[in-house]
């Protein structure tokens, strides 16, 4: 997964470079109604790459603010150090510095081969729990449900209609959750997908949907901080 998220990482710089290659073009050209193309689709390479930096590793905004911030400071240091200020400066970018450090040495951590989320599928396939719920959205109501018939999994996204009226979910993010295998229930105020859940394996590609909804769906910094698991697991006998 992380070789993949890589190699995508490494297409997408290499369009960037490309397109602001082709901007600087058309700019020199006075070609403005190019540069506006290429402007948009820089936008655009730029969106995709932030989200697959956060994916590889969830601090990177915070990285980039880190050192846009330091390289602030120790333009302010270089100017203020005639004044006797340079000190204060260095202190402050000291602790940008430890802190940068820090964040560094949590990504170097071994992660768990498993998520929340994955863990909960687990569970539900196996008894040890009857369904469970997804919110990804405390602030915004916005939350799936999870339940196991048959082997088949059933997702629910209720609520639909509240969700239209407060522009969480506009037409286009519809039309794409009805490509992923949602269906329009009760009067459309539900929209449910119906997938194979029988064995381990099947896990995977249910991840992989969701990992899209996050993702690509929703811009998932919108969930940071907001989303949690809720259920409830038998006691062991």
């Amino acid at each position: 997964m992380r070789r993949k998220l890589n190699q995508l990482i490494v297409h997408y710089e290499a369009e960037r470079r490309l397109l602001n290659e082709q901007l600087n073009e058309c700019v020199e050209e006075f070609d403005h109604g190019m540069a506006h193309r290429f402007s948009k689709g820089l936008f655009l390479v730029n969106m995709q790459l932030q989200t697959l930096y956060n994916l590889r590793d969830h601090r990177h905004d915070e990285k980039v603010a880190a050192l846009r911030h330091i390289e602030s400071l120790e333009k302010f240091s270089q100017q203020e150090r005639a004044g006797h200020r340079g000190g204060y400066y260095a202190a402050w970018i000291a602790d940008e510095r430890k802190k940068l450090a820090e964040w560094e040495a949590q990504v170097r951590l071994p992660r768990p081969q498993t998520t929340a989320v994955a863990e909960a599928l687990h569970k539900l396939l196996h008894g040890r729990i009857t369904g469970f719920t997804l919110t990804l959205s405390r602030a915004m109501g916005l939350y799936l449900t999870f339940r196991l018939a048959r082997r088949t999994l059933i997702i629910t996204l209720p609520e639909v209609r509240r969700h239209r009226e407060h522009y969480h979910l506009p037409k286009k993010r519809r039309r794409v959750l009805q490509r992923l295998g949602f269906r329009r229930y009760d009067q459309g105020d539900k929209l449910i997908s119906f997938r194979p859940l029988a064995t381990d394996a099947d896990i995977g590609p249910a991840m992989s949907m969701l990992s899209y909804m996050a993702f690509e769906l929703f811009y998932f910094r919108e969930f940071d901080q907001e989303s949690y698991l809720s259920y409830f697991e038998f006691n062991a006998e």
